[in-house]
């Protein structure tokens, strides 16, 4: 079963971020979207914490979807948990001050998280076959109405989507992966450049 189409993502609502937005859960998460599904046992290893600790962020995470099962994978003795797919609204979301926190700290970790990959990707030394144009950073501004901009949002996604589709069958071996693929990170963001000034939450 392919993952929903960027249409049909979730979006993260009030509940979800508050849920998201802890540190271990953030660690959790990022572990999950780097290496793939995982059990409490392998993430409490990786992350060094505790298998009871992992377990209970696992669960508090999948109350509210941001986690589910991977059947997939395992014999039954011990769950195995993958992440699911989702949008966040920081903006709409940051409009209630009570969210600000929240939202702050997991912009933060999405910052951070880019810039270590990127700085571990740039610094390294990568295979001869991934160092031509199958990898890219592009930065590109433009000048768009809203409209224009969620029509660009949506054809860039409906590429995520086939791909996306492409890739589903390999993440729950279902297929054998073909030799020479590796896990791909593709950031995308859109949004108005705003002007600088003082910082509204202080």
């Amino acid at each position: 079963m392919s993952e929903p189409s960027a249409e049909d993502q979730r979006e993260l609502d009030a509940s979800a971020l508050k849920a998201y937005a802890h540190p271990l859960r953030v660690r959790i998460m990022r572990y999950l979207a780097d290496h793939g599904a995982a059990t409490a046992t392998e993430l409490g290893r990786h992350l060094d914490e505790s298998t009871g600790q992992t377990s209970y962020h696992l669960r508090q995470l999948a109350r509210h979807g941001l986690v589910e099962d991977d059947p997939s994978r395992g014999t039954g003795r011990e769950r195995w948990w993958k992440g699911t797919s989702f949008r966040f609204n920081a903006s709409e979301l940051s409009k209630d001050p009570a969210l600000v926190p929240a939202a702050r700290l997991v912009l933060d970790a999405v910052v951070q998280e880019r810039t270590e990959k990127l700085s571990r990707w740039m610094s390294g030394r990568p295979p001869e076959e991934w160092s031509g144009g199958s990898a890219v950073h592009t930065t590109l501004t433009l000048q768009l109405t809203p409209v224009e901009a969620q029509r660009l949002n949506d054809e860039i996604a409906a590429v995520f989507d086939r791909f996306k589709e492409l890739n589903a069958p390999r993440d729950t071996a279902a297929v054998e992966t073909p030799e020479g693929a590796a896990r791909v990170r593709v950031y995308y963001d859109t949004f108005p450049l705003l002007e600088e000034g003082p910082d509204p939450s202080s």
